[in-house]
């Protein structure tokens, strides 16, 4: 059957993911019903959609370990930023726009998460810069999250006008729903990182013996980060998609498209920076020592600076205007497929960068 069923495996992950997401949703807004909408979608949404690049990514560094863990995990989380960036906020302006909502940019808002968003980034280049990754680097991109939730504390973090009391019990009701969704989700990323591993060796975990599963080919990439670049960072952002395109259709823009750059913020400094920190508390510091590691260690650098550019470019377009257009629906999918190019033609990167 070949590459059919790892394939068939991630899909099916993708959509159990979306499902268990959805309910961590839907359970978590009655714990913050008191928030603010920007707020909101700031933090309880983009919590609840980065679950998936979170274990995924924790996943990854446990089963695969040192520098093809790390490289892994990674790649994950800047797939999923560009998803997040450029495809989610595509989708959302379409509704938006097809629905006849306000279209009024909220800059305020833009420029107080994709500002904090770069910061993490730059810092994420600057730590991976030496070929060294620390408990130190992880640490200091905990502490970033830490200064995003300051400046969000400073803005306001609870609506003025009184909301309707919700019942105790409803309250206890949903926190064990919202831990019943995290365990499904924990569960789903395994199997997707297990799905992913089967697609790059070719070979099937030992547990799979009971099936009967034979080996079957490898999708052909050298590398198990290009796996993790389309294939995990695809199937983890399914929920954000879905999340955004919901609060779209209801109007909301500021919750819809303060979820992506938030999520971004958050798989960045949290889904990431905290199983680094659990993996280099228990093992040390992560070293890109052989010709393959530096490879490796060339093409996440090169991604990274092109995540940058990319969040950039994101920002300009969104400043220069008062509303939402349809270019900005054009220009995000054509900077979607020029990284996709890019990301596969890395080459052009690493010649404008020679130092490294």
């Amino acid at each position: 059957m070949g590459i059919f069923i790892p394939v068939f495996l991630i899909v099916l992950c993708s959509y159990l993911l979306w499902k268990s997401c959805n309910n961590f949703d839907r359970f978590s807004k009655i714990i913050g019903n008191k928030l603010t909408h920007g707020v909101r979608g700031a933090t309880i949404n983009a919590i609840g959609s980065s679950l998936p690049e979170f274990f995924t990514a924790f996943f990854f560094l446990i089963i695969l370990r040192d520098v093809e863990g790390f490289s892994s995990g990674l790649a994950t989380i800047l797939g999923s930023a560009i998803f997040n960036i450029l495809l989610i906020p595509a989708v959302v302006i379409l509704i938006l726009i097809k629905n006849k909502h306000q279209l009024m940019i909220n800059k305020k808002l833009i420029i107080r998460d994709a500002g904090i968003l770069l910061v993490s980034q730059i810092f994420l280049l600057y730590s991976i810069q030496d070929g060294i990754i620390s408990l130190l680097d992880s640490f200091v991109l905990f502490l970033i999250y830490l200064a995003y939730l300051l400046v969000l504390s400073r803005g306001g973090l609870f609506v003025k006008d009184e909301k309707q009391a919700i019942h105790k019990k409803t309250i206890k009701g949903a926190w064990s729903k919202i831990w019943l969704s995290v365990f499904k989700i924990s569960l789903w990323c395994l199997l997707l990182v297990t799905a992913c591993e089967i697609l790059f060796t070719g070979e099937y975990p030992s547990f799979f013996s009971i099936l009967n599963f034979s080996a079957t080919d490898s999708f052909g990439f050298e590398n198990m980060m290009y796996i993790a670049l389309i294939f995990a960072a695809a199937a983890s952002s399914v929920p954000d998609m879905i999340i955004s395109a919901f609060d779209a259709k209801s109007g909301d823009a500021d919750d819809s498209l303060a979820n992506p750059l938030a999520s971004n913020l958050f798989d960045i400094c949290i889904a990431f920076g905290i199983p680094l920190f659990i993996y280099t508390l228990i093992n040390g510091e992560i070293q890109f020592k052989n010709s393959i590691d530096i490879s490796t260690f060339q093409d996440i650098h090169s991604l990274t600076i092109l995540m940058i550019i990319i969040t950039i470019l994101f920002l300009i377009s969104i400043l220069t205007f008062k509303k939402y257009k349809i270019f900005h629906v054009v220009l995000f999918f054509a900077l979607f497929l020029a990284f996709v190019y890019t990301a596969f033609n890395l080459e052009v990167i690493h010649q404008l960068t020679p130092w490294m």
